[in-house]
């Protein structure tokens, strides 16, 4: 039921981007962290100029319990529990620009970051 309810909100969220004039969306959960510069760069180099980037990562919440299942459930699809200051660091690197964490509630099980290519 969690894994519906975190692909339901990145798919919804990939759909508003769409009507909002997003480019690309990325559902970090199933991406290794390793990999992720690279794909980051890639997607930076597809985008056109003022493009944007919509980042769905996990958020393991306030509640030790929650962050440790958060970050089993992230490890078994695949990907890492990504902290989102690393992640914008990360798209500063990639040449990103208006890096932005966008607001969401503590109890939410995703968390977005949106990015522009210059």
């Amino acid at each position: 039921m969690i894994f519906v309810s975190l692909y339901n909100q990145v798919v919804i969220s990939c759909f508003l981007g769409k009507i909002l004039g997003v480019s690309s969306c990325l559902p970090t959960a199933f991406v290794p962290a390793e990999a992720l510069p690279a794909i980051l760069r890639r997607v930076h180099r597809a985008l056109r100029s003022a493009g944007w980037l919509l980042l769905g990562m996990v958020n393991p919440g306030v509640d030790p319990l929650a962050g440790s299942l958060a970050r089993l459930r992230t490890a078994l699809w695949g990907g890492a529990l990504l902290i989102p200051t690393d992640v914008e660091s990360m798209l500063g690197q990639a040449g990103y620009v208006d890096v932005l964490m966008l607001p969401a509630p503590p109890a939410a099980v995703a968390a977005m970051i949106a990015a522009r290519r210059p």
